[in-house]
């Protein structure tokens, strides 16, 4: 702010100059927000009851640090702490569901990020954060948080193979009625708790992202990404989608069994649109079988990179169904090969490889998988 003072001359042909002098009286409005809040919520499965909420506050004035947050929510509800990291670094200060801290001041003011999560059960309403700085600046967030269990999900079943070791599925979900909102996550998980202990059952390896040049059909919404843990899957949509509409085939394959499922959909603020179980039902007129991973199926899947963006050290994690040479190249933007991993007769299974990049520049690098002719990639960056 302030005043900008701009001087410009004009030369003629003939010798002449005409020259202008202009004052500019340039002011700033003050910030009408003191922060920017992203809110994320998930379901915990097997807990198929339980959303965990996850604030991400970045500061927008550094110079003025933040002090304190404050969470209030309507109707009430109970909630419980998970998690707090103040300027990337774990906090152990104490905290509750209505204070951050739960009284004074954060010893430590945040200058840049402030991330919390909370959990709570069976939940609907709106949770209000109010940032509080140290110098009495103060904005306040309003964030929907709610569950709405009704589902219809329409799915044809597939089991393949002659024994008992993988069951894989193909899941076609599609919300029966329009519940004015549309859906860009869609989340699969074990919806009984008791069969997540007794079972042994997994994910072992999920499929939904479109590479280039595969064929999808065009009545389905085509998934950009897919995430996968022991008991839980999750896709991200190119485009989000109705909730009348048809979200897509997706691929599940999991261990000893077919489990319990549960599916939760999110809209593009990270809120679910809708939560239930899945009726999964295996007709005469579907075949049925089951196989073990040493008698080829051929899956070879790049399940993904983590963290993304990492510091320096990345961890890949891919799944074959038999056993096979594998070989990883880490590749620069240049398209210069940076680093070349073998496994040689890796034994069917989930596999992590940590690769080391601390000693390489920041910037985007390329993962490339290659197995019996086939070549898988994802991208990740180095900050």
């Amino acid at each position: 702010s302030g005043v900008v003072t701009v001087t410009y001359t004009i030369n003629f042909s003939n010798g002449e100059t005409c020259k202008k002098v202009v004052e500019l009286k340039c002011s700033v409005p003050e910030p009408t927000c003191c922060a920017q809040v992203d809110f994320k919520l998930k379901q915990k499965w097997p807990h198929k009851l339980t959303q965990v909420g996850t604030f991400n506050i970045t500061n927008l004035d550094p110079s003025s640090p933040i002090c304190k947050v404050e969470i209030s929510t309507s109707p009430s509800g109970t909630f419980s702490p998970v998690s707090l990291v103040v300027d990337g670094v774990s906090s152990s200060q104490i905290w509750n569901s209505s204070l951050i801290p739960a009284s004074g001041s954060l010893t430590s003011p945040a200058v840049n990020t402030i991330s919390f999560s909370m959990s709570s059960v069976n939940y609907s309403g709106i949770v209000k954060v109010c940032v509080v700085k140290c110098d009495g600046t103060r904005c306040c967030f309003d964030f929907k948080w709610n569950t709405n269990p009704i589902i219809n999900v329409d799915i044809s079943v597939g089991q393949l193979g002659v024994d008992d070791k993988l069951v894989a599925i193909r899941l076609n979900p599609k919300v029966t009625s329009d519940l004015g909102g549309s859906v860009k996550y869609v989340a699969f998980g074990f919806s009984s708790e008791n069969e997540v202990k007794a079972s042994g059952a997994e994910f072992f390896a999920i499929s939904g992202t479109k590479l280039e040049g595969d064929e999808y059909p065009d009545v389905l919404t085509a998934p950009i990404s897919a995430y996968m843990s022991k008991y839980n899957a999750f896709f991200e949509l190119s485009n989000p989608v109705a909730t009348g509409g048809n979200l897509g085939a997706f691929n599940l394959v999991f261990t000893k069994k077919l489990p319990a499922l549960g599916c939760t959909l999110f809209d593009e603020d990270g809120s679910v649109v809708f939560s239930g179980e899945i009726d999964v039902t295996v007709t005469d007129t579907i075949v049925t079988s089951v196989i073990t991973p040493l008698k080829s199926t051929n899956l070879f899947e790049f399940i993904n990179v983590y963290p993304n963006p990492s510091t320096g050290v990345f961890n890949l994690t891919y799944a074959t169904s038999d056993k096979r040479d594998v070989e990883i190249k880490m590749i620069n933007a240049l398209g210069q090969t940076i680093e070349i991993i073998e496994n040689k007769n890796s034994d069917p299974g989930i596999h992590t490889v940590v690769v080391d990049a601390n000693y390489l520049p920041q910037g985007l690098y390329k993962f490339v998988i290659y197995s019996n002719g086939e070549i898988l990639s994802k991208s990740a960056v180095k900050k």
